[in-house]
């Protein structure tokens, strides 16, 4: 056999146990990161709740500064919308679905108009004080390979981002007084 043969067989075998262990991974992932803020709930609620401010902490939003926004539907609470237009991080749309200044909101985002994810940015009493901010986000990949892998490494991406965001929050609100 020849070396090209030798190549094609290995690439073949590798995409091969790649696809097949690809169903070992979970379709279903989470990620949640915390923060205790020396703030009670009402102060943090305005940053959560309103998506225009989600610029101002979001690392997400921080990290390309091309990114197009427009806004629509309820000014700050539920039915708010944002959505977006990114070189970087491609289109996207993010809805608060409900909204409670003492618990928080929750949250739907559809990427590209086909990837859905849910998620929450709590708040709990912290012991010692202040208000523990947690933001926690779920979604479901689909039987594609590649998503499955994908996941793999966006999951903890996504983990650092989430705690970036957060500690910028509690700067924010921190320092706002």
């Amino acid at each position: 056999m020849n070396t090209f043969k030798k190549i094609l067989v290995g690439f073949a075998v590798l995409a091969g146990l790649m696809a097949a262990g690809s169903y070992f991974i979970p379709t279903h992932y989470e990620i949640e990161q915390s923060v205790v803020i020396a703030a009670p709930a009402d102060r943090i609620y305005p940053w959560v709740a309103d998506l225009k401010k989600w610029n101002e902490w979001n690392a997400f939003a921080l990290q390309d500064p091309e990114t197009k926004y427009t806004f629509s539907g309820a000014e700050s609470g539920a039915g708010a919308v944002s959505s977006w237009i990114s070189p970087q991080m491609g289109a996207g749309t993010q809805t608060i679905t409900r909204a409670e200044p003492a618990e928080g909101v929750e949250f739907e985002l559809l990427f590209d108009g086909k990837y859905k994810m849910n998620g929450k940015v709590s708040f709990f009493a912290a012991d010692g004080g202040g208000t523990r901010v947690t933001w926690f986000a779920s979604a479901d990949n689909s039987l594609n390979p590649v998503h499955r892998w994908m996941s793999l490494i966006g999951k903890k991406m996504m983990n650092t981002a989430f705690q970036k965001s957060l500690q910028t929050l509690k700067a924010k609100v921190e320092t706002a007084g």
